[in-house]
């Protein structure tokens, strides 16, 4: 599972217009994943001649960089066209925990970041997600390195293993692997690209569920799901409710 993040998990900072913390998981088979690649470096090869392209949100919003050909909206449409198709004919499912950063700063008044959950409830749904699936040895978390925060990251993961957490017993969380992987963007991760696409729409739909974010509807039907295809609480949770 390939993991990033759209927003500050850190509850002093606020922002008026993106006030919540979103952490997304893309979960692949390593089958899957090998074709994922081809597909998307395929994509990178039709818009921008080379593999090397390093895909990230903010900078295909602003359109700045190697982005800037989105400035001319035929290419623009195009680009997003296909790129939707790259999600689409992809096997992967999505999990991911948005952080309501109001609603928890009210209740719990003394926490001063929301990772620990979020990571948490990552790794709960990703071990249920796999339950049924006999053939998966072990479950392997990659995400992009932040420098100092990596080390509480670890501590949260490492706890959860040894411990367990409220819906997962140690035996059933040795389903993960013993440690995180942790990545250099400059290391070109197409999985992690993908995260990073996919955390900001779920963002910016919770904040204005009426309007919400033409991404979101491409790549809803890639979230985990119960039975009776619901997402909610399965591939996707808010938090607090």
């Amino acid at each position: 599972m390939f993991v990033d993040e759209s927003g500050e998990s850190s509850m002093k900072g606020k922002d008026v217009n993106y006030n919540v913390f979103v952490l997304c998981g893309v979960l692949f088979s390593e089958k899957s994943y090998e074709e994922f690649k081809v597909i998307m470096n395929d994509f990178k090869l039709k818009y921008f001649n080379s593999t090397e392209v390093i895909l990230h949100s903010s900078k295909i919003r602003k359109q700045t960089g190697v982005f800037k050909i989105l400035i001319d909206g035929n290419v623009r449409k195009a680009f997003f066209k296909d790129l939707n198709d790259v999600i689409l004919l992809s096997n992967f499912q999505i999990i991911s925990c948005i952080i309501d950063k109001p609603k928890y700063k009210l209740k719990y008044p003394y926490r001063d970041t929301a990772y620990e959950e979020s990571l948490k409830f990552m790794c709960e749904r990703s071990v249920f997600c796999l339950r049924k699936e006999d053939f998966v040895s072990r479950l392997v978390v990659c995400l992009e390195k932040r420098g100092n925060q990596d080390s509480i990251i670890k501590k949260y993961y490492t706890k959860f293993i040894t411990d367990g957490t409220g819906q997962m017993s140690s035996f059933e969380m040795k389903k993960c692997a013993k440690s995180l992987e942790f990545r250099d963007k400059k290391q070109n991760i197409n999985g992690l690209q993908l995260a990073d696409l996919i955390a900001y729409p779920i963002g910016k739909r919770h904040l204005d569920p009426i309007k919400g974010h033409p991404s979101f509807n491409v790549f809803e039907c890639k979230f985990y799901k119960s039975n009776n295809g619901d997402i909610n609480r399965f591939g996707l949770k808010t938090f607090p409710p």
